[in-house]
């Protein structure tokens, strides 16, 4: 017995099917690859997109390049040293904290920003 009458459907429907349901679901950018400093500061609206930019500026010069994500998610209050230390274990807590501490006071110093 015959529930629906359906038409054949193609390999290439399926996979036109599954590409379009791929972007309906996918995350939204938060901003550009290698801009999140940028993007977390603007959407925390801790200055404007010169003051955001700068601070991406020094981040790309005095901040490990492993380390740009986590501390956009840190400057964007998305996770707290806890989370850090959860991931990373207590040296690599110390480590970033370490290394957040002198990314802020060139932020300070370069572009007038105070970060948390």
């Amino acid at each position: 017995m015959r529930i629906w009458n359906a038409a054949p459907v193609s390999a290439a429907s399926i996979f036109g099917l599954a590409l379009v349901f791929s972007f309906a679901l996918a995350p939204p950018l938060a901003a550009a690859e290698g801009d999140e400093i940028a993007g977390a500061c603007t959407a925390r609206e801790l200055g404007d997109a010169e003051t955001c930019a700068c601070a991406q500026q020094v981040a790309e010069s005095d901040l490990r390049a492993s380390l740009h994500e986590l501390a956009a998610e840190f400057l964007g209050k998305r996770v707290t040293t806890g989370d850090v230390a959860a991931r990373s274990g207590r040296s690599g807590a110390e480590s970033f904290e370490f290394e957040y501490r002198a990314f802020k006071s060139a932020v300070r110093r370069q572009c007038g920003l105070k970060l948390r």
